[in-house]
């Protein structure tokens, strides 16, 4: 369904435009973790990276839930069951799933949906723009043999709008900035 998407912001207008508000209320900007992986694109395909925002309790035990990171992700779920050494050989397209059929898939069967926080003064924050923030579930591959860890994610699709039908009959799920990142999800920021 979701074949392309652009992310053509520097990172430190993407960083901005993450803006939250952590478990006190105080407004707040995410860390990066590996921001060099970040390439500014306005022709973003699967298997490339894209910024994910997610809860940093994902890379850090024992961390406040309610603080943010963004990381760079491989779009195109590689399950952390996946035994090949090479990720490319997962043998089906993972870069989005349907929202009917995530719990029965079994690449996807750990997800769940969720949003992160977002300031009410977006107009401080970062000149009033706005992020199209997508639904998505990440996972962490380790490869058999060894080595680093690949952080790959899915966009999370529903059955299209009546404004959107005669596009595409499935569409992705949108994030509006008030809801909470909780579980295995991510917010794409696109």
């Amino acid at each position: 369904m979701c074949g392309r998407t652009s992310c053509h912001l520097p990172r430190d207008a993407l960083t901005r435009a993450c803006a939250y508000r952590d478990r006190r209320g105080q407004p707040r900007l995410p860390e990066w973790r590996d921001p060099d992986r970040y390439r500014p694109s306005y022709n973003k395909s699967p298997q490339s990276d894209s910024p994910v925002l997610l809860s940093r309790l994902h890379f850090e035990k024992g961390a406040d839930s309610s603080e943010r990171i963004i990381a760079p992700m491989r779009w195109g779920l590689v399950p952390s069951w996946f035994k090949d050494d090479d990720p490319s050989k997962l043998q089906f397209n993972t870069s989005n799933c349907r929202s009917d059929t995530i719990m029965e898939k079994r690449s996807f069967k750990s997800g769940s949906i969720g949003a992160a926080n977002s300031p009410e003064d977006w107009e401080k924050v970062w000149d009033n723009w706005r992020l199209l923030t997508m639904a998505g579930i990440f996972d962490c591959w380790e490869p058999p043999q060894g080595g680093d860890c690949l952080y790959s994610y899915t966009i999370i699709t529903v059955d299209s709008c009546k404004g959107l039908n005669d596009i595409h009959h499935r569409q992705v799920i949108l994030i509006p900035g008030s809801k909470r990142i909780q579980g295995r999800v991510c917010s794409l920021c696109f």
